[in-house]
């Protein structure tokens, strides 16, 4: 309801108070979207497949923060809750800001890891992730030094988190994990390391189609890597992960990729240790010569391929199933994008309609049908 009813209003809520005795400027931000679908995925009744077919809601957030500044330095407060499919936490945390290239951030938020995952969910041209995301860490507990130097011609971020994933009271075991990430744009960068609100990343700059007319380029080049220990002494579990990325953007033409490697090492010997990694490469053209789809439509393709689990000793952990987790797979993504927000409604950050087609394969020798049609929106004020 509360989500309705800042849609209808003229403009979401962003509030400068100006200069106080205290601070140069104070900012509060509040926000939110909701991103409905429907899905067609085969199904394959001979592997046990039901594949889908429905309506769902892919998110549903409410956002809001606040940051209190004097000459450059100052607090950041975020706090988002995601509402679907049920109430959760997704962000709160407190950011001490002592000058752009050194920040202190703590409580809990987004590690130092995948570019896909730091970019906002509502910034992103297409809702679904890429399967190497579930292959490193997401939002977690800790605390973190970054910041940029520049205009974001440097960014940076390492820090120690509890290494459990989010919302657990407290650190189960005496292990900690250490994650830590480097980018660099030669020519700078408009997505912002620390921002008000707690979706850190843009993809342009903002919520909005890119300026497709305007000349000026950007590219990126990152590394990124990850140390995480689990589990009591005896029966504990150790994981690692690397990875690299690429970003570029010149008017109507987006690239975008990354490739990561990773390994799970048991302590207990009956287990078997295994491998992770995959890569994907994501490439977006706006249509140019015709000013009006030049700023509203986005081709998009991507190609990913991936595997979760990859036993070290070759065969010695067969797959149980074609639908196992552990069967190295691809995927070929086609689509549409149509941006309608601004000018057309008035007061929404970004509204966005997708039309895809993912054409799904199993390369380990167990193929079954799971195609999927996806036809996507989403509403952000």
């Amino acid at each position: 309801m509360l989500l309705t009813l800042t849609l209808l209003s003229a403009q979401a809520a962003t509030v400068y108070t100006g200069s106080t005795e205290a601070f140069d400027a104070v900012k509060v931000d509040v926000g939110g979207y909701v991103q409905p679908r429907f899905t067609l995925e085969q199904q394959d009744a001979s592997v046990g497949h039901s594949g889908e077919l429905g309506f769902a809601v892919r998110r549903a957030r409410l956002e809001t923060g606040a940051s209190f500044t004097r000459s450059g330095k100052g607090l950041a407060l975020g706090l988002s809750l995601e509402t679907m499919p049920d109430a959760r936490l997704q962000d709160a945390w407190a950011e001490l800001r002592l000058a752009d290239p050194l920040c202190l951030r703590v409580g809990q938020f987004k590690s130092p890891s995948t570019r896909w995952m730091l970019i906002s969910s509502t910034a992103t041209l297409l809702q679904d992730g890429p399967a190497i995301e579930d292959l490193a860490p997401k939002r977690e507990i800790g605390a973190q030094l970054g910041g940029f130097l520049g205009e974001h011609h440097l960014d940076w971020g390492f820090g120690a988190f509890n290494g459990e994933k989010t919302n657990r009271e407290a650190n189960v075991d005496r292990n900690l994990l250490y994650a830590g990430r480097v980018a660099v744009s030669p020519l700078g960068a408009s997505s912002k390391v620390v921002d008000v609100l707690p979706s850190d990343w843009s993809l342009h700059g903002g919520d909005a189609p890119p300026d497709t007319r305007n000349p000026q380029a950007t590219f990126t080049l990152g590394a990124r890597g990850f140390r995480n220990l689990l589990g009591a002494e005896g029966t504990g579990e150790g994981q690692w992960g690397l990875g690299l990325e690429l970003f570029a953007h010149y008017r109507w033409i987006n690239l975008q990729g990354e490739w990561m490697t990773g390994q799970t090492d048991w302590e207990d010997v009956a287990i078997a240790d295994y491998k992770s990694g995959g890569f994907y490469g994501q490439l977006a053209l706006f249509p140019p010569m015709v000013p009006w789809a030049q700023d509203h439509l986005a081709l998009v393709g991507r190609f990913e391929q991936s595997d979760a689990q990859d036993p070290l000793v070759e065969g010695s952990v067969p797959l149980v199933s074609a639908t196992d987790p552990a069967q190295e797979r691809r995927e070929i993504l086609a689509g549409l994008v149509l941006f309608a927000g601004e000018p057309w409604f008035k007061g929404l950050h970004s509204a966005k309609v997708q039309l895809s087609y993912a054409f799904r394969q199993e390369l380990e020798g167990l193929p079954y049908a799971n195609d999927e049609l996806l036809l996507a929106s989403q509403l952000a004020f």
